[in-house]
């Protein structure tokens, strides 16, 4: 029996009983009632769950089960085939997204050094509890009408958690702030940081189904309306992927945040020795890989020479290399900053370790929700959440790749990105494990 039909029809009756459960009693229930809003066209609200939310029986039942992992292969049989094929794919969403929420919720009740009890946290925790309690409202999307709804519910979902990466630094700072003799064990804790790895690289793996699912349906609307489409672009997946072009639209980005901030900008060269170079890889991952490697290396230039002038500052070189009998491509960015002091090599993984100081870090606003550079409208921070390295790093592995960072302090860094090739017939399961580093996978 083929994977998604089977894992459906394991997990819809448990789902379908919860949810004629939920049925019987709406009229009863205020969460009925926020749903309407956030699906219906209101505004959403946060929902605060009574009490502690690790006490949430419903979220505690979810959580107790394991989310199941899917290849790349099936992603892509089942986006980019049949109607049919998509539905199924949507239902098993619909089956996963729950459990996979309800892991968040009980991972964020269970953070050492009092973390749990920071008002960031507990705003985060909230945010994903109110999702939890609306995706499990939602009926299956086995129907047009249905499958809006689920994706109205999806699309609302990671639009109020673009702010999961500041609150949780905020959540870090504030804690070492109230625990200054502890600072140096919370943020060198290997439970903490194992913690952030596997929260992030869950995260990367609920966005890749649900960013593909809903964007494979998008195009199918495009398709529908006579609009063109790019053959080689299936969802959130480009096949002819040019890394030169999205090295060159992050060197944009960051070139603009740059200037906003220092006046200044040093320049960038590219040297890439095959023109043509394409592979499958999700431009979106890529590009946030190269624009934090590129507000780090202009930062570092910039604030290095902080008296010389644009036309004074060395250039920082980028290499593209393409190995085609490994099916990988390696990036190198070098730049002349000064480089990283020894003592400060191993920190730069930890979530918590930035060289801004505490008073100086960027705060969560409306400005800063949007950490990636994507939408180029120079509101993405310059430096302070410490989140850039661990997290680029945790887009490379996801894959199959890594990220290494060598330094000569004094004189500069160079940042090293491993890609391997998507291929559509991997049936490697994507699993959050593969991107942790080896000393925290078994945490």
């Amino acid at each position: 029996m083929p994977l998604l039909p089977k894992l459906i029809s394991t997990c819809m009756r448990s789902r379908a009983r919860l949810y004629r459960h939920t049925c019987l009693h709406r009229q009863h229930n205020h969460l009925y009632r926020l749903h309407k809003r956030c699906i219906g066209g209101g505004e959403p609200r946060t929902y605060h769950v009574q009490g502690s939310t690790s006490g949430d029986a419903i979220v505690r039942q979810y959580a107790a089960k394991a989310g199941t992992s899917i290849s790349l292969s099936d992603i892509i049989s089942y986006t980019g085939t049949t109607d049919e094929k998509m539905r199924e794919f949507g239902k098993y969403i619909w089956n996963e997204i729950p459990i996979r929420i309800s892991h968040r919720v009980v991972e964020l009740s269970s953070l050492p050094y009092n973390l749990s009890n920071a008002e960031s946290i507990r705003e985060l925790r909230d945010l994903y509890t109110h999702s939890f309690h609306l995706f499990r409202m939602l009926e299956p999307p086995d129907s047009d009408e249905a499958e809006q709804r689920f994706i109205a519910q999806m699309k609302s979902h990671f639009d109020q958690l673009k702010s999961a990466v500041p609150l949780i630094a905020n959540g870090l700072t504030q804690c070492i702030a109230d625990n200054p003799a502890q600072a140096p064990l919370i943020q060198e804790c290997l439970f903490l940081n194992g913690f952030l790895d596997r929260f992030n690289a869950a995260r990367l793996g609920t966005r890749l189904l649900t960013g593909q699912y809903i964007t494979c349906k998008e195009q199918q609307e495009r398709a529908r309306n006579g609009k063109p489409l790019r053959s080689n672009i299936l969802g959130l997946i480009d096949f002819e992927c040019n890394p030169k072009v999205i090295l060159e639209n992050a060197i944009d980005d960051a070139t603009r945040l740059s200037e906003a901030t220092y006046g200044k900008c040093p320049d960038v060269n590219i040297k890439i020795k095959d023109k043509d170079m394409r592979f499958a890889y999700v431009p979106s991952d890529l590009h946030y890989i190269f624009f934090e490697l590129m507000k780090n290396s202009m930062r570092a230039v910039c604030e290095h020479l902080e008296h010389a002038t644009a036309d004074e500052l060395p250039a920082i070189e980028c290499v593209v290399v393409a190995s085609r009998q490994s099916d990988d491509v390696t990036i190198k960015i070098s730049d002349q900053g000064g480089g990283i002091s020894r003592e400060n090599m191993q920190k730069i993984w930890y979530y918590s370790f930035s060289t801004i100081v505490p008073e100086a870090r960027p705060s969560v606003t409306k400005s800063t929700t949007d950490v990636s550079g994507s939408s180029r409208d120079n509101k993405a921070p310059m430096a302070g959440f410490g989140y850039g390295l661990p997290l680029s790093r945790l887009y490379s592995r996801y894959f199959g790749g890594d990220l290494e960072v060598i330094s000569m302090d004094g004189f500069g860094t160079d940042a090293f990105v491993y890609l391997n090739w998507l291929k559509p017939d991997d049936t490697r399961k994507l699993t959050a494990k593969d991107a942790l580093d080896s000393h925290l996978s078994g945490l």
